[in-house]
């Protein structure tokens, strides 16, 4: 339970857990450094979207190349050769027949 807890925290959020575990009478961080972390935490965040963004979009390329592959390699169906031979049986047995 603890630990879906923390994963459902922000990196915000991570960070002050993790300061106040190893720091529990934490001096109090001037303004200007605590908006240092707050936009390197920011910054985190984005590029990690961007790279999930961009191996999801490389993974769906892969997928269509993959499927597109397996459709050219896919063995065609035979129907209109069947038809064709079933027909031509059909008029030489009435042409045998007569």
């Amino acid at each position: 339970m603890v630990l879906s807890l923390i994963m459902s925290l922000s990196n915000w959020a991570k960070a002050e857990m993790i300061v106040n575990i190893a720091l529990p009478e934490k001096p109090k961080r001037p303004l200007k450094q605590q908006n240092t972390i707050q936009g390197k935490l920011t910054e985190l965040a984005k590029r990690e979207g961007e790279v999930y963004r961009t191996a999801f979009e490389k993974e769906k390329e892969l997928t269509d190349r993959a499927m597109k592959l397996a459709e050219f390699g896919k063995p065609k169906s035979n129907w209109e050769l069947q038809e064709l031979l079933g027909l031509t049986a059909f008029v030489f047995g009435l042409l045998a027949g007569k």
